[in-house]
Order: C-alpha cells, then structure tokens, then sequence
C-alpha cells in the first residue's frame, strides 16, 4: 500500500512542477541528460533547448522553439492531473452503491 502512495506523490509532485515550475524542470532534465558522464553529453553536441537552458551560448531572447515546449509540457502535467482526477469523480458517480 505504500507503494503505491509513494508513486502517487511522486506523480503529483512531478505533475505540479511540469505545471508551474516548467523551465526549472526542463533545465534539471537538461542537467541529467547532457551532463559530462551521460552518453548524450560525451558526443559534444547539445540540442537548442538543452544549450538554452544549460546557458552553454548566448541568447538575447528565448529561441523560438523554446515557448512551444514549455508548452507542451505544461499541456503533459495538466493531463497527468486530470486523467487520474476524471476516474476519481466517475468512480465516486458510478461505482457500486
């Protein structure tokens, strides 16, 4: 049973940052991914949003691409915060009573 509390924090944790502190959770999985250890980081190459968020270049304003993908995360965490919520409320509406 605490297994399974354990995850549920840890989703809703993870759901809330992707919500409200996305370019904090962006920049740590840019931190882990392409670090000096990782595969990814040994090859020398970085892609725009993890050399934007690592601070690696100069930029005088977001790259363009940047907004979209903060987006699409925040898009991700509300899903993640409301798919588990809507089989809450349908199984309090419709379930055996």
């Amino acid at each position: 049973m605490w297994r399974i509390v354990l995850l549920g924090l840890l989703v809703s944790v993870t759901a809330t940052l992707m919500i409200f502190r996305v370019r904090y959770l962006l920049k740590f999985l840019a931190m882990v991914l392409y670090s000096k250890v990782s595969p990814l980081g040994m090859s020398g190459s970085l892609p725009l949003w993890a050399r934007y968020y690592l601070n690696s270049d100069d930029y005088e304003g977001p790259p363009p691409g940047i907004g979209q993908l903060e987006e699409t995360v925040k898009i991700l965490g509300y899903s993640l915060v409301a798919i588990p919520l809507a089989l809450v409320v349908m199984v309090l509406f419709f379930g055996s009573g």
